[in-house]
């Protein structure tokens, strides 16, 4: 199962949306880490064997100090993404096929 922490400055709503498509996904303000340090959250996610998605670039500079073999940690670079458009970035949507008239054969 695919098992993901979000950090506090993304949307609670990606959680939920991610859930609802077979992901297993804890959002740090609702697992008591709103207030938590990076190291908290990264020691946490290694703990329980989650990814860690952020916007914080000191994530990847903590694993590469500390030598940590885990979590893996992805960082969204996109600010103010809304929980809908997080969750297909993080899993895209499947792509509709279609048929273009000028190809069809028939």
């Amino acid at each position: 199962m695919r098992r993901l922490i979000l950090d506090q400055g993304l949307p609670r709503s990606t959680a939920k949306i991610l859930a609802a498509r077979g992901w297993d996904v804890a959002h740090a303000g609702d697992i008591g880490l709103a207030q938590a340090t990076d190291e908290e959250i990264l020691s946490y996610a290694a703990r329980e064997r989650r990814a860690c998605v952020t916007l914080d670039a000191d994530f990847h500079t903590l694993i590469a100090v500390h030598q940590m073999t885990l979590p893996s940690t992805i960082r969204i670079r996109i600010q103010g993404l809304n929980g809908d458009a997080l969750a297909d970035l993080i899993e895209p949507p499947p792509r509709r096929l279609t048929m273009s008239p000028l190809t069809a054969k028939w």
